[in-house]
């Protein structure tokens, strides 16, 4: 079993090109979707008035999240993140099953969300959908291809955009609910007294959990930042807590805007907010935004794929070649497969809608959580309580209490029962594919016809 330090220096030689800005805020905008503003009506009209109880629990966990990647990263930055410490502390596969998990859940992510956002960016310029699909995916490919420069003042772009838009729409809609007259009734803050199903809530949590996804980002996206290691600990833990408050806020505003009694009925929160404030062309502004907002969060996971591909092939879970850097640092060959890959996932998404949505609920959802269970569990370990103190030990048996029995019940919540079985068919999967990979390599080592690991 590698050392985290040892892991580190494999998976050197990319250039620290993302500045502290850049860094810091690419995980508080690239983590924060539209779906705030845009959306998530079914999920709000599910919980009900427990809507708030789930975001708080979520909020919670992701705050034990981040300060178990605040520990991580004091141990230093490799490109991989929190999956490097993972391989280091539980072994060589919960390593490569945590970076192939992570890879591919936002791998399928892309692949899906570049179709929703080429539709609506045909509804802002009139042509047609394939074509603004075309647009986007190029545009992202060019921004990853174009060194890690481009890419940092494009993230922080995208970042501040996202951040002016939601407190902007944030001190809009307390003018509205508490100067203009409001839309609906005050949202209900009381303890509910109906009877709601436990199956309805604990996917209403599960899918609270998904929407604080983007804390792991600065993990991610460490190795390639500009702020000193002295302090990256604790801006990492700083960015993780602001993308909770912004998120909670943002939610509060929603839920004042359009209550979860009329939240099915009723158009998403930033519709709503722009009628009553008589926005003209609301509907390409709207459109407009969503997209932009899309193409953040999109440039981010997709930079973190390609670094994972480019980790993989250093563990030697891929071919070398793949790790080759150009003149610039870029990972170029690894950009490549990540595009292609989104390329073929978009592809099947349109030919397959319906069967593709199920397979990319099921893996991502999972493989976010399986990555999540990992890093708690390997936090968990007697060695943390040892070095670093009692609180620290049995802060990350409290995250592998949480989220083993989310893994566990996933295919008995209403959301979740028919997808949760593609994310465990996904690991029985990649777990052949490790196993067959270690007995070629085991046979070739055998007789001496082998140079270089794949596994």
């Amino acid at each position: 079993m590698e050392s985290f330090n040892s892991i580190i220096k494999r998976e050197s030689g990319l250039p620290q090109g993302i500045s502290r800005q850049a860094w810091f805020w690419m995980a508080v905008g690239g983590g924060i979707s539209g779906g705030l503003i845009q959306g998530g009506q079914l999920v709000r009209f599910m919980a009900g008035p427990w809507l708030w109880l789930c975001y708080a629990l979520a909020a919670g966990f992701m705050v034990l999240l981040a300060l178990e990647l605040r520990a991580v990263i004091r141990l230093g930055a490799p490109v991989s993140g929190f999956a490097a410490y993972i391989e280091a502390r539980l072994g060589s596969y919960a390593g490569y099953a945590a970076r192939v998990t992570y890879c591919c859940a936002f791998i399928l992510i892309v692949g899906s969300e570049i179709g929703v956002l080429g539709s609506y960016l045909s509804q802002v310029w009139g042509g047609p959908v394939s074509v603004s699909m075309g647009v986007l995916f190029f545009g992202l490919v060019w921004i990853q291809a174009s060194g890690i420069r481009i890419f940092s003042r494009l993230a922080l772009f995208f970042s501040y955009f996202k951040l002016l838009i939601f407190i902007g729409f944030v001190v809009v809609a307390c003018y509205v609910a508490w100067v203009i007259q409001p839309y609906q009734q005050p949202p209900e803050l009381s303890w509910p007294t109906e009877d709601w199903s436990l199956a309805a809530l604990g996917s209403v949590l599960l899918m609270a959990l998904f929407s604080f996804q983007g804390v792991e980002m600065l993990s991610l996206s460490a190795a390639q930042a500009q702020e000193p290691p002295a302090t990256r600990a604790a801006r990492l833990f700083r960015g993780g807590l602001s993308m909770i408050v912004i998120y909670m806020l943002v939610l509060l505003a929603s839920v004042w805007l359009v209550p979860w009694q009329v939240s099915t009925t009723q158009p998403s929160p930033l519709v709503v907010l722009m009628t009553m404030a008589q926005v003209p062309y609301m509907k390409e502004i709207f459109y407009f935004v969503v997209v932009l907002f899309g193409a953040g969060v999109l440039n981010a996971q997709l930079y973190v794929a390609a670094r994972l591909l480019f980790s993989l092939s250093r563990a030697g879970h891929l071919p070398p070649a793949l790790a080759a850097l150009d003149a610039r640092g870029t990972p170029v060959r690894a950009v490549a497969l990540a595009t292609l890959l989104v390329a073929l996932v978009a592809g099947l998404v349109w030919l397959w809608p319906l069967r593709m949505g199920a397979v990319i609920l099921g893996v991502a959802g999972n493989g976010v959580l399986l990555c999540w269970l990992l890093l708690f569990a390997a936090r968990a370990l007697p060695q943390t309580w040892h070095e670093e103190g009692y609180w620290a030990g049995a802060r990350a048996c409290l995250g592998v209490l949480i989220l083993m029995p989310a893994l566990l019940l996933m295919p008995f919540s209403d959301l979740h029962d028919a997808t949760s079985y593609f994310g465990w068919l996904f690991q029985v999967i990649i777990c052949f594919i490790y196993l067959a990979g270690s007995f070629y390599v085991s046979r070739k080592l055998r007789f001496g016809r082998y140079k270089n690991s794949l596994i």
